[in-house]
């Protein structure tokens, strides 16, 4: 008996081992899934909620389309914060003794205050709520210090409707704007309109305006209203757009609405450029019988409505003029006038504050020879500024000025070949240094330095280089004379395994 007795105790206990180890492991993975699932607002943890309500992923951080994120734009302003139910205010009270406490405005509207009693806050400012709070401390005390804060915003429903592209009630916070909401509504469905988009009471009154459009090309808050708890923000379908061409900062079709004059849709377009010529815009508008009409307006004398206009063309005060190109390091083409003998010098005046990236020694200009010939010219800037090198320039020739090539290539037998930025006191032997040093077979004292053109010079270790150069490291005499004996050694493997095939 006692043979068995103790293969059967001994396997009991693996068992129970097993199961202890097992048990916490599933027990944790339960506990995290359970955590995992936040109930939507209005569950209020009720095991009664719907499986499919919307959860927070605690591991992938993801955002569940009703909850609002605690980001804050500015300060809140408490003359124009307005007070209501679920916002929580930090309140001391300074007596024989300080007291701090957090208390919120209740749905009835309310802010309980320890010994004072139920104080009136919804639809007050902060502001005008701390005057009310001081009066009715006063009315129990006479001593006293009050002290009121805003701790948190409250978060409240909001409905986006219309042409979003997942509709339906959200959360918001008091400091919500309207593109917050659109944005947490999965944003602008192919039809929704930038500009139309209204708020709107439960009754159906609209409360304000919103131009999304606006707000991001102008940065006008006023065109981003906030919102306030049963708002309905409706997005309306675009209705249509007006093409802006010509001498404006971002050309391209953009939406109408009523209110718009041709001013506010150039300027939706960025603006004028500097050569715009503001009594020269063209026109096109498509009248009531259906054909196109194009006019010349002044844009400084006003008044010209842009509820029928099909296409606007800003025209330039270089048309007809003599005018040279500058291509800036970004790719940017800028025209500009070509006054009578101007020079390249003059012109390298006119463009100096360009770009701060630039690299003005290693300029082009493409012009025309004598004979009316193309040609290209290296132009460095500076030496031109200094009266070397100057020439005239001539109509429609086009100076390029490229980026600041502030880095230099290490390459060959380094470990790490590439690109590192250029250091103005760096040698040959840091950029190795900073390569991961020589390869197998590199040797540093086989360097050669290429420029920008193609010509090498050869450098010792403790050579500078210029910026947009290349380091070539090249392989030691003792790693080329092994691979040529290596090589001799094969051909001469070659010839005799031939020789031997043939007798």
């Amino acid at each position: 008996m006692r043979r068995w007795v103790r293969p059967v105790i001994r396997g009991l206990g693996f068992v129970c081992t097993v199961s202890l180890v097992v048990a916490p492991a599933g027990w944790t993975q339960n506990s995290r899934t359970e955590s995992a699932r936040v109930p939507a607002p209005g569950a209020a943890g009720d095991a009664r909620a719907s499986s499919t309500s919307p959860t927070f992923d605690l591991e992938n951080r993801t955002l569940p389309r009703y909850a609002s994120p605690d980001l804050v734009e500015a300060s809140v302003d408490p003359a124009t914060y307005i007070l209501g139910p679920q916002d929580i205010l930090a309140l001391q009270i300074i007596l024989s003794e300080t007291r701090t406490e957090q208390v919120p405005v209740l749905p009835e509207g309310v802010v309980m205050v320890p010994n004072v009693g139920a104080v009136p806050a919804a639809g007050l400012t902060l502001t005008a709520f701390r005057q009310r709070l001081h009066a009715a401390v006063a009315e129990r005390y006479r001593s006293f210090e009050v002290n009121c804060y805003l701790a948190k915003a409250r978060q409240f429903r909001v409905y986006v409707t219309g042409e979003v592209r997942e509709p339906g009630v959200l959360a918001a916070r008091a400091t919500d704007r309207v593109s917050d909401v659109v944005e947490r509504a999965g944003g602008l469905g192919e039809r929704g309109s930038e500009r139309a988009i209204e708020v709107r009471d439960l009754q159906g009154n609209v409360l304000a305006h919103a131009d999304l459009a606006a707000f991001r090309r102008r940065g006008r808050l006023d065109s981003n209203p906030t919102l306030a708890a049963g708002n309905v923000v409706f997005v309306a379908a675009r209705n249509r757009t007006v093409t802006v061409e010509g001498a404006v900062a971002s050309p391209g079709d953009y939406e109408w609405v009523p209110a718009d004059d041709i001013a506010d849709v150039i300027e939706l377009a960025g603006g004028l450029l500097p050569t715009a010529d503001r009594s020269q815009v063209s026109v096109e508008r498509v009248r009531a019988e259906g054909d196109a009409r194009t006019d010349v307006v002044d844009l400084d004398a006003g008044g010209h409505p842009a509820a029928d206009v099909r296409r606007i063309v800003v025209n330039s005060t270089l048309v007809g003029q003599r005018r040279v190109f500058v291509v800036t390091p970004e790719g940017e083409q800028r025209a500009l006038g070509l006054g009578a003998g101007e020079s390249l010098r003059d012109l390298a005046r006119r463009v100096g504050s360009m770009a701060r990236d630039a690299d003005w020694s290693h300029a082009e200009l493409s012009s025309r020879d004598a004979s009316g010939r193309p040609e290209r010219v290296a132009v460095d800037l500076p030496r031109v500024l200094n009266g070397e090198g100057d020439r005239p320039l001539q109509d429609g020739d086009v100076l390029s000025v490229p980026r600041l090539r502030d880095y230099v290539y290490v390459s060959g037998f380094v470990s790490r070949p590439g690109r590192y930025p250029y250091r103005s006191d760096w040698t040959v032997n840091d950029y190795i240094g900073e390569a991961g040093g020589p390869a197998s077979g590199g040797s540093t004292g086989s360097v050669r330095i290429y420029d920008d053109g193609g010509k090498s010079r050869g450098a010792d270790r403790k050579s500078p280089l210029q910026r947009g150069e290349t380091l070539y490291l090249d392989r030691s005499f003792v790693s080329k004379a092994s691979s040529a004996l290596g090589l001799v050694a094969n051909l001469s493997a070659l010839v005799i395994s031939i020789v031997a095939l043939n007798r």
